[in-house]
């Protein structure tokens, strides 16, 4: 009976909230309802979009710049206050895509002067043609610095050779050569033909495929992984039995907040009602189940205990983004001991998971790995540090480094995108240690899946160990 009252009233709740939504007019976007279960809001900068399935609704917010897609989330219905405040999520989403709506394009070269003059014809033509493009002129070592804040990097054909280099670092940013023809004439018109080519044909990556790993365990898990960029909050989530993907998605947001994964286990819920077993990794600090992420104004709070009080018959787990990796890398080499370094994009806060003998080692009080507790590893402002190939690259040495000299592990991993090849590592690192005590370092570059598949096995592990 209690079901059958939720559901009836989850339908009055969402017609009204459609009827709401409708009557949401405003001067910065127009709002059409184009069929009877999808609402768009056509504003200048992005288009919104509402889509209704049941009891389920999505919301998207599509960049007209370049088609990314800026927001989305989908969830159950639940509360009308809480649907409101994720509609109005979308108004915010929508407002800063049309405040960003220029299209920033970064030139590089080695000094940065014969492309400061290319730039200054390009933005004189965009103008004139009303495009909007922002063109913009960099040195080359400066260019990790300023990098991530633009659409697209155009490299001069003197160090056209970069390339490979500059797009393992800027992984969703298209990154292409500038033709000699077109760069020794300043040849503008072909110039902003190559721009518009490039937004276009740049290939939205899809989530990877699952490993191929046998997993002895019949119940369903959902795995949830967060991952930071300087731009938005991506929530990837699976959920396995075995080691098959029954279901994927992702949810994009500005920043998270403790409802978008009350929303996301809500709607698992749905398809999965017999669902009990839960694992969250993500980077940041983790101390005693509170969970500090900066950037997204969280600061210890206590998720473990929320997650109790409202889904009491669930085992849900916190981890640090880093172990879970690191229980994925234990599974694939045959190795009896590693260590992953993890720092994330737009963070200076690195966090390093160790395994021996197929154990996490977490230490007292669960703090081994948290390595924002190390100050004597950064030289300067660590926010500068960070910017900067160099800079990065101090930080990932020192912090093997310090494996190295009180847990010397077999194999060291990372995953830091300013650091492109790990022969740089091992040359930073001699200059502390003698060759012969360096093992073997391995870089990885698509983390997502060695995330998602580690949460799922951090999950059996503990589950086990409990019992």
């Amino acid at each position: 009976m209690k079901r059958f009252m939720d559901d009836f009233l989850r339908e009055i709740y969402v017609k009204v909230y459609r009827s709401w939504i409708l009557g949401q007019k405003s001067e910065q976007y127009n709002i059409k309802e184009v069929d009877e279960k999808t609402i768009v809001l056509d504003g200048v900068g992005a288009i919104g979009k509402v889509v209704f399935q049941g009891n389920v609704i999505e919301l998207s917010v599509t960049n007209k710049k370049n088609d990314h897609i800026d927001f989305y989330l989908h969830f159950q219905m639940q509360t009308l206050g809480h649907a409101s405040s994720l509609f109005n999520e979308l108004i915010d989403a929508m407002a800063t895509a049309e405040n960003t709506k220029i299209v920033q394009v970064l030139l590089s070269c080695t000094s940065g002067l014969t492309t400061g003059f290319f730039a200054q014809e390009l933005n004189q033509a965009a103008t004139t043609l009303c495009m909007d493009y922002h063109f913009e002129a960099v040195p080359y070592n400066e260019l990790t610095a300023v990098g991530r804040n633009c659409d697209i990097i155009l490299l001069a054909p003197q160090i056209g050779y970069q390339q490979p280099k500059v797009q393992s670092i800027f992984h969703q940013i298209p990154v292409v050569t500038v033709p000699s023809q077109v760069f020794a004439k300043y040849d503008v018109r072909g110039a902003l033909k190559l721009v518009g080519d490039s937004l276009l044909a740049q290939e939205v990556v899809d989530i990877p495929k699952a490993l191929q790993l046998s997993v002895d365990y019949d119940e369903d898990i959902l795995s949830i992984g967060i991952f930071k960029t300087t731009r938005s909050t991506r929530i990837l989530y699976r959920v396995y039995k075995h080691s098959s993907v029954l279901e994927h998605g992702q949810i994009i947001k500005q920043k998270l907040c403790i409802d978008d994964l009350d929303d996301l286990i809500d709607f698992m819920l749905v398809s999965y009602p017999h669902l009990k077993k839960v694992g969250i990794a993500t980077p940041g600090i983790i101390d005693q189940g509170h969970l500090t992420l900066e950037k997204d104004q969280l600061f210890n709070v206590d998720i473990i205990t929320h997650f109790k009080e409202k889904y009491p018959y669930m085992n849900i787990h916190l981890d640090k983004a880093s172990e879970a990796i690191a229980m994925t890398l234990y599974e694939l080499q045959d190795y009896k001991s590693l260590s992953f370094l993890y720092l994330p994009k737009s963070s200076y806060v690195a966090g390093m998971g160790n395994i021996n003998e197929g154990k996490i080692m977490n230490g007292h009080m669960d703090v081994s790995g948290d390595l924002h507790q190390l100050p004597f590893i950064y030289e300067k402002d660590p926010r500068e540090q960070i910017l900067s190939e160099e800079g990065c690259l101090d930080i990932v040495a020192k912090h093997f480094l310090l494996s190295i000299m009180t847990f010397s592990p077999e194999v060291l991993a990372f995953y830091c995108s300013n650091v492109v090849n790990v022969e740089d590592v091992v040359k930073k690192l001699e200059d502390y240690v003698p060759r012969h005590y360096i093992p073997k370092i391995k870089k990885l570059d698509n983390i997502e899946e060695y995330l998602l598949f580690g949460e799922m096995l951090k999950c059996i592990a503990q589950e086990k160990q409990s019992t």
